[in-house]
């Protein structure tokens, strides 16, 4: 059975259903990782790592690779998965549940950014999650490298799943090397993506049940 387009997904009662409980979700997420960096921000914490300081040399602003590389991968998600629905239901799940996790494990690790840390240019971050105020303890584990990784498990094409991790790996590297995020940070990213891949298709699959009109 073929996969419904985005007209019958919204003449579908059920179907409608199931993406009016995603914008909940996405709304309860934003409302708990917005709440929960601004009080990580004001809490004392740890310093990591402290020997790749010097194993790394002196840190680099790479704010404009950072955020190219990253909004590129959405935009390739956006425009590969358009026709598909169901994909895009997938992975803003998983997006989601990433980013519950994510917030979840700020408060559970008490980080200190690094002392000589570069703050990132985000301006995605700073009109969104982080409200105009600098996050420096926004840091374990990456949420950039988590929804490249999160975007590269979705991605179909081979060749373009290659091109995805490996934008994650680059990326990875270049928060590294800022001081944007320890190296724990972006290493807990891969089981982080693949943990919120997982569960976003086991609800996928549950929700679907009884989905008219629906191969989900």
């Amino acid at each position: 059975m073929s996969e419904p387009t985005w007209k019958e997904v919204f003449t579908d009662r059920n179907s409608r259903k199931r993406f009016y409980v995603l914008g909940v979700a996405l709304a309860i997420m934003f409302a708990f990782v917005f709440f929960t960096l601004e009080w990580t921000e004001k809490r004392n914490g740890f310093v990591i790592e402290s020997w790749a300081r010097q194993f790394l040399g002196a840190p680099i602003d790479f704010s404009i690779p950072i955020f190219t590389l990253t909004y590129s991968c959405v935009l390739l998600a956006l425009y590969q998965f358009r026709k598909s629905p169901e994909t895009i239901y997938r992975l803003l799940f998983a997006y989601t549940i990433m980013q519950i996790l994510r917030g979840t494990l700020l408060l559970i690790v008490p980080l200190e950014p690094s002392p000589d840390i570069i703050p990132l240019g985000d301006p995605f971050l700073k009109l969104t999650f982080y409200n105009g105020r600098p996050n420096l303890k926004d840091l374990f584990f990456s949420g950039h490298v988590a929804t490249i990784l999160i975007i590269g498990f979705f991605t179909r094409s081979q060749k373009l799943r290659i091109a995805v991790f490996s934008a994650a790996i680059i990326t990875a590297a270049l928060l590294v090397q800022q001081r944007v995020h320890y190296i724990a940070d972006v290493l807990a990213a891969l089981p982080a993506a693949w943990i919120s891949v997982r569960l976003s298709s086991y609800i996928a699959r549950s929700s679907s049940k009884g989905s008219s009109g629906s191969a989900m």
